[in-house]
């Protein structure tokens, strides 16, 4: 392998190893669910996760480019139960939520449903990521 493809090689990983969450580098069973770009209002949007198959433990939410609060979250299983997560609080630009715990049993998730805003600060949207552990 010459320096050139060693040193692309290098810069690929490091824009992979910060693409997903601390936690998720930490254990290989984290996959990116879906994401979504927040308007400065008020919003409410879905991640349809249906394409993946299996279900998910923990989920972890990942904020970019502006900062967001959150009201609530909403997880729908594919066997129509869902869960109804109370999100109260604000998730800096390049921050990350806690690990959400999921019920547990065999549930895939069919989609997510959000309500939040970005915050006013002049940098306009934001881009919200989500990543589930089985």
């Amino acid at each position: 392998m010459n320096m050139k493809t060693f040193g692309w090689s290098t810069v690929a990983m490091a824009l992979v190893a910060v693409a997903v969450p601390a936690d998720a580098r930490d254990n290989q069973r984290w996959e990116h669910l879906g994401s979504k770009t927040v308007k400065l209002n008020g919003d409410h949007d879905v991640i349809i996760v249906g394409s993946h198959e299996g279900d998910f433990r923990k989920l972890q939410i990942l904020v970019r480019e502006n900062g967001v609060f959150f009201n609530s979250m909403v997880v729908v299983y594919s066997n129509g139960g869902n869960d109804q997560i109370p999100l109260s609080f604000h998730i800096p630009a390049g921050g990350k939520s806690r690990l959400i715990d999921l019920r547990g049993g065999e549930r895939s998730i069919r989609r997510i449903e959000f309500s939040y805003r970005s915050v006013r600060n002049g940098r306009g949207r934001a881009t919200v990521e989500v990543f589930g552990r089985r």
